[in-house]
């Protein structure tokens, strides 16, 4: 018997796999919640008993390209500053809100010359961690000290094989 009110638990994982001979990225997302009851807020359904597994990159969002193209699409993305990535959270509207500020205020100082663009991987890195970084500052700011659930940032990353 499941205890109520049941949990959410969302897990996700990344690895290279191999699609049609070549070696491609793969995102796994398990989890017992399966939707989002507002998109604009970022709330998530309630959780139920049972949990799905899904493949999000080639599974999902880039289902439409074809194995051999998508390290290029990836690329194309980064390039144009926005990076394909996948984040839940708690409030993701909120994370996603502080998300699109700061990627215009890093593109801002980048045309300023303060900071370059990105280029490496750890370059990204270095953006991931900001972004995150910042939301935890969001719930140190406005959030009494037992509700601050982000704070601190892991950024660890698979170069392509």
């Amino acid at each position: 018997m499941w205890p109520e009110p049941l949990e959410r638990s969302i897990i996700q994982f990344a690895a290279f796999g191999e699609r049609d001979g070549v070696r491609v990225p793969e995102y796994w997302h398990i989890a017992n919640v399966h939707g989002m009851d507002d998109k604009l807020t970022g709330r998530y359904d309630k959780p139920t008993k049972e949990f799905g597994c899904s493949e999000e990159m080639l599974g999902h969002w880039a289902s439409h390209i074809a194995p051999r193209d998508l390290q290029a699409a990836l690329q194309n993305s980064a390039d144009a500053y926005t990076p394909q990535w996948f984040h839940h959270s708690i409030e993701l509207g909120v994370f996603n809100a502080l998300e699109t500020g700061a990627k215009a205020a890093i593109a801002g100082l980048q045309q300023s010359g303060l900071i370059p663009k990105p280029k490496a991987l750890s370059d990204w890195e270095k953006h991931a961690r900001f972004w995150i970084l910042q939301y935890g500052a969001y719930f140190s700011a406005f959030y009494p000290a037992d509700k601050q659930y982000v704070g601190g940032a892991d950024v660890l990353s698979i170069a392509w094989p």
